[in-house]
């Protein structure tokens, strides 16, 4: 019973409440954003600014690469990358927020799944927001020489989702914009 509890264990159980509360908050946005069905996004103006919205990426190898998992490949990804990638993707980052003007630039990913590494380092630069309502992801690393990145703009309007491609097909990048919450960290920050 909550009454036999000290203090600091009824104030533990309050936050350990409010925490889940929050994480529930955000993976039913999240899963609104992440729906099954085709969303079609806007040619014109965004309807969002960049209080209003954030980027989130997850980067995806191909199986034959490694059977490492790191995080889930959720449906929507796994059909758009289905024609190309018959063996399937695995992800090797959860879902990152990447950094709006004027936050810090981080680290996406480390390239390295469990002892071997797969690349460079993957780091993020601040999304850029254009004038008709369209937002460029810049992720560098990958490797020693520049690669080619594809599909990487997209619209600003919340629950706009897609795959870039990666030096034609070595790795993927999910994009999704989904609504802002200050609670959500940055790439780099703890």
């Amino acid at each position: 019973m909550i009454t036999d509890l000290s203090p600091d264990e009824r104030m533990g159980m309050e936050l350990l409440k409010m925490d889940r509360l929050h994480l529930i908050g955000f993976l039913l946005i999240l899963a609104v954003a992440l729906r099954t069905a085709p969303i079609v996004c806007g040619d014109g103006p965004g309807t969002t600014s960049p209080d209003k919205s954030c980027v989130y990426v997850k980067i995806l190898l191909p199986e034959t690469q490694s059977k490492i998992q790191v995080a889930v490949v959720e449906k929507w990804i796994a059909d758009q990358l289905a024609d190309r990638e018959p063996s399937g993707v695995i992800a090797v980052t959860g879902w990152t927020r990447l950094p709006e003007q004027g936050e810090t630039n981080g680290q996406v990913w480390d390239a390295v799944l469990g002892e071997k590494t797969m690349g460079c380092p993957v780091h993020s630069e601040a999304v850029e927001r254009d004038s008709q309502g369209k937002i460029r992801v810049k992720l560098t690393g990958w490797a020693p020489i520049p690669v080619e990145q594809t599909g990487m703009l997209i619209s600003d309007e919340i629950g706009c989702h897609q795959i870039a491609v990666v030096d034609g097909g070595a790795a993927y990048v999910a994009i999704i914009v989904v609504p802002f919450h200050p609670a959500h960290p940055v790439v780099g920050e703890k």
